[in-house]
């Protein structure tokens, strides 16, 4: 059997892998409110904070509607999360109504390439032999113990049926992969060429179509705009179509699955307090409308609702897959405003989470190579892969003209043939910019990093010019926090009480995550969550429904 350790010992270091109403009686603290009423605390659970207050919280108001429809379930977001639920709440008999903003299904998914399981008939296939207790014990140390182990034992223990579960509605798994020091865990989709960039999309394009043929009723280009909530409880969403019509679908449960606020500046501004210029890498969408209207209806935000998936230094203005993502990620030379390195800049291999990390705190982040460097590029590869879409010995041919165009849009690359002429254009202190290229050129001569550590084989000296700069952002895949939950993934108002038939799933929901993405622990967990938590959040929709 193959072992965590034994399995990443001998086997592969794969490649780095998602208004306000005059509707009085639903404002926060009225008598509609969930805040004010509901049962009492579940056993065990300690008192939940008080509800934000900012103003970055306020709903933006919407018109009174001029139609009413019914459903028992509305689900709010139509990517992995709000898929999930739809399906399996369709599956379950319940009449289910999926409101989406976009013109198309999948959100952020369709950009994951594998989600964690463990147990499923794959693992036990390849012969990996790892227990859910050992796993669920090494993700609470990494979030040193912030999480309920019993939201990871809820989660946990679905993941292998999960994989047969879409795998029975058409979805494809390749194969099983570790990343870095993390578990044997990494279920990979199938996908062709075609779908390079997204390779969740044909995954979720199957279950999202498998949803609509079990009846869940779809409505693409319609925002919810607002819960409604009677006496404490859901009794319907307030929304608003592509035309500007307001509608009130009356239903007893809404599961709020909108993707969390990645999109959203101000929410990222205040809630990451990150220094770096944060550079989303996702689909449009993410504004954080699922969070506002849980706040809105008496819910409370998890202590870590600032915790997101930092990609690491992408180059302004270029996009998830691009030779220039690839580029801007390679363990050459990283200084900061100051031309001070700041980190081993090999940390991307063993967790893109950790580069993030190291990169979000400076006013600036420069990428430096060589024109030794960019020709490698071109004719080899890159010296590190970058997740699964570019992998070493595939030679980026067009990386030179990609450079001249980002540095033509956007002025985020500096070409210079010496040391002075970069620094001009950086706008960097040259004195201190030739210093540490001449400490750091020391260091590849001894074949040693003795001032981060990083591993030998990326200590490539910069002793001659050209030289390039890349002016980098901070990347964010997502965000990967929202409401307290419960283990059923119900909505907790103040003092941790669930408000009666509100859920929340996928990036609307906290509790799993302390302040770091666990992904060199529980590869792929945050689109594993997504489904999983879409399923909880279904089966205790039925079970409040007495379905």
């Amino acid at each position: 059997m193959l072992s965590r350790r034994s399995f990443v010992k001998g086997g592969t270091a794969a490649a780095l892998t998602a208004g306000v109403l005059g509707l009085n009686a639903c404002s926060p603290g009225s008598d509609g409110s969930g805040a004010s009423s509901g049962p009492e605390a579940p056993k065990g659970a300690v008192s939940g904070q008080e509800a934000p207050t900012s103003s970055i919280w306020a709903l933006e108001p919407v018109g009174e509607p001029t139609e009413t429809i019914t459903a028992e379930v509305v689900v709010i977001g139509g990517g992995g999360t709000g898929i999930a639920a739809s399906l399996q709440a369709s599956q379950l008999g319940l009449d289910t109504i999926l409101v989406e903003r976009g013109g198309t299904l999948g959100g952020a998914w369709v950009c994951t390439e594998g989600m964690f399981a463990v147990g499923s008939h794959l693992q036990q296939a390849m012969g990996i032999d790892f227990t859910m207790s050992e796993v669920i014990e090494d993700c609470m140390q990494f979030h040193h113990f912030l999480p309920a182990h019993s939201l990871y034992e809820a989660f946990f223990s679905q993941t292998a049926e999960t994989v047969k579960w879409a795998e029975d509605f058409g979805a494809k798994i390749t194969t099983v992969a570790t990343i870095g020091t993390g578990y044997p865990c990494f279920h990979v989709y199938q996908h062709g060429d075609e779908w390079k960039g997204t390779p969740g999309k044909l995954f979720i394009e199957t279950l999202g179509a498998k949803t609509e043929e079990l009846g869940t009723t779809i409505m693409l280009d319609t925002t919810a705009r607002k819960l409604v909530l009677d006496n404490g409880k859901v009794s319907g969403v307030i929304i608003e179509k592509k035309d500007g019509t307001i509608v009130k679908i009356e239903a007893p449960v809404a599961i709020i699955a909108t993707g969390g606020y990645g999109q959203n500046e101000e929410m990222l501004k205040e809630l990451t307090k990150s220094v770096l210029q944060p550079h989303d890498l996702g689909v449009p969408g993410r504004e954080g409308d699922g969070l506002k209207m849980g706040v809105d209806a008496g819910a409370t935000l998890w202590d870590y609702q600032g915790t997101v998936l930092f990609s690491g230094p992408v180059v302004r203005g270029t996009s998830w897959g691009s030779y220039i993502f690839c580029l801007s990620n390679q363990p050459t030379l990283w200084l900061n405003q100051d031309c001070d390195r700041i980190v081993r800049e090999d940390v991307f291999l063993e967790s893109f989470a950790y580069a993030g990390n190291a990169v979000r705190s400076q006013e600036r982040l420069l990428n430096i190579f060589t024109e030794d460097d960019l020709k490698y590029f071109e004719g080899t590869g890159p010296y590190v892969p970058v997740f699964t879409f570019i992998a070493e010995e595939t030679p980026m041919d067009t990386i030179r003209a990609d450079l001249g165009n980002i540095k033509d849009d956007y002025d985020s690359v500096y070409i210079a043939d010496s040391i002075e002429d970069l620094a001009a254009q950086a706008d960097l202190d040259p004195v201190k910019l030739k210093a540490t290229l001449d400490r750091y050129n020391e260091l590849c001569g001894k074949g040693k990093d003795e001032d981060f550590g990083k591993d030998p084989r990326h200590l490539r000296p910069m002793a001659t010019g050209p030289y390039y700069a890349l002016e980098c952002q901070v990347g964010v895949f997502g965000t990967c926090s929202g409401l307290n939950i419960s283990d059923k993934m119900e909505c907790m108002a103040v003092g941790r009480r669930p408000i009666p038939g509100l859920y929340a799933g996928g990036n609307d929901a906290g509790g799993l995550m302390g302040d770091t993405y666990d992904v060199n622990v529980a590869t792929g967990s945050m689109a594993s969550w997504a489904l999983n938590s879409g399923r909880i959040a279904a089966k205790s929709a039925a079970e409040y429904l007495g379905k």
